[in-house]
């Protein structure tokens, strides 16, 4: 006979049937899901401890400890091509803690809404892990369908506890904005990203939780949509690509509440453009083509960016007479500015087409044609975009080292290097890396040698 004092036998664990049901749903056995796992958490440069014991562990209701869930939900989000939360795998954090609220429903609400970019400036500030998992670009779909189907918003009023939101709010944002994208420019965006989103924290809450009408309303969203497509571009060259889609999805919800269809359009090209994933190409493709019919009527300039996109997403498919064709579109509507045009338009200009035309020649082996299109880049470049010019020369140090031109990409690494000193950005860093193996097909040589070494000093790769 037991005693009183015997203690209770511990609860039984519950299988975690969520986990469960979403691996039956990729289709994969466990030891395919642990080596899943392994490969996102490498994307991250971490190495994750994970086998298919792992995996049975998680399915039979253990927590996992060695692999940060957040990387588990991304690895399934990847495989369904949908977003997963660390909830919907049946391990979200103890209550109080931080919890991804972003699913595939396109936020219409500007209450909503302003919580959702309040929330999302928080996480980021505090690093939170659930706001950087990856998002898969068919996860994307939903959001975009809604853009392109959407009728027009009813203009947001405010009736916040602020103060009233005046011209001369807006305007002094927008000129704080572009200082942002001027240190960017020059230095990458790593060093412009965590203080602009700062400043929205700071300077664009009092605005949205103002008090306006809708005619104002408008403009604040717009404002807003703008800062967001700003810092969602920073995040992307900070490395940060999982939480760079999730400023660039509240920007296109912004914009559909500032009723401005063309800075809509050019934020889906950015979702399309910015860090596409192995298979994500076809998902790509298709936003910017819903931003391409979602503007049409629109003038050729407001246009010329979205075609120089889809230029460069068929050049991966290799398909040479639609990028030929692309880049024709793109062209002409340079041309064609009109009293209408909003001001941010600006940042798409010869130099930026031709930085597009060299990633498409570069892709389609056109290597020749590829060092024209640099030149021609750099002679319309603004001295301000050193971050767009060091990415050039990497460009075609690529193509000089394809033609075998050997000392003419050590001269376009050099210059790379000298104008990559001190720059902070994911993007140089990437294609700095891929210029190292080139030079170690040339190890032998004293130049490539010194060069290899420069890099890695440098960059510390």
């Amino acid at each position: 006979m037991s005693s009183g004092t015997d203690p209770a036998p511990a609860p039984a664990r519950r299988p975690n049937s969520h986990l469960t049901a979403l691996i039956e749903q990729a289709a994969l056995s466990n030891k395919q899901f642990a080596r899943a796992v392994r490969d996102t958490a490498a994307r991250h440069g971490r190495d994750a401890k994970c086998t298919h014991t792992s995996v049975q562990r998680w399915r039979d209701g253990r927590m996992s400890r060695a692999v940060p869930p957040e990387l588990i939900a991304e690895t399934l989000a990847l495989k369904l091509g949908r977003i997963v939360t660390t909830a919907d795998i049946g391990m979200a954090g103890p209550v109080g803690s931080a919890r991804s609220p972003w699913t595939s429903e396109f936020l219409d609400d500007p209450v909503e809404l302003v919580a959702a970019a309040r929330a999302l400036w928080v996480s980021d500030l505090d690093q939170h892990s659930s706001t950087r998992c990856g998002i898969p670009a068919a996860a994307l779909s939903g959001p975009a369908l809604h853009w392109l189907v959407a009728g027009t918003a009813a203009a947001p009023v405010g009736h916040g506890p602020g103060a009233e939101v005046t011209s001369v709010d807006l305007a002094r944002f927008r000129t704080t904005l572009r200082a942002f994208d001027l240190i960017a420019q020059r230095t990458g965006g790593t060093a412009a990203r965590l203080p602009a989103v700062q400043f929205l924290h700071t300077s664009l809450t009092p605005l949205l939780t103002g008090r306006y009408p809708g005619t104002v309303g408008r403009s604040v969203f717009g404002a807003a949509a703008l800062a967001h497509l700003a810092v969602g571009r920073y995040t992307h060259d900070a490395g940060l690509h999982g939480l760079a889609r999730r400023y660039l999805l509240l920007a296109l919800y912004l914009a559909h509440q500032g009723d401005d269809r063309v800075l809509g359009a050019h934020i889906l090209t950015a979702l399309a453009e910015h860090a596409p994933l192995v298979g994500d190409h076809p998902a790509t493709l298709n936003l910017v083509r819903a931003a391409l019919i979602g503007t049409t009527g629109h003038g050729r300039r407001a246009r010329a960016a979205l075609h120089a996109a889809e230029a460069r997403l068929l050049a991966v498919r290799q398909d040479a007479p639609a990028v030929a064709l692309s880049l024709e579109r793109s062209a002409k509507g340079l041309t064609e500015a009109s009293p209408g045009d909003a001001a941010w338009l600006d940042y798409f200009g010869a130099a930026e087409l031709a930085d597009a035309a060299l990633r498409c020649r570069l892709d389609l082996g056109e290597l020749r044609a590829a060092r024209a299109e640099f030149a021609t880049a750099s002679g319309a470049r603004s001295p301000d975009r050193l971050t767009d010019q060091v990415l050039a020369l990497c460009l075609l140090a690529t193509a000089h080292f394809r033609l075998g031109e050997f000392t003419d990409a050590c001269r376009a690494v050099e210059a790379a290097l000298d104008g990559a000193q001190g720059m902070q950005s994911a993007a140089v860093d990437d294609q700095l890396a891929q210029l190292s193996g080139h030079l170690d097909a040339h190890r032998g040589t004293r130049r490539a040698a010194s060069l290899s070494r420069r890099i890695r000093a440098t960059r510390h790769l």
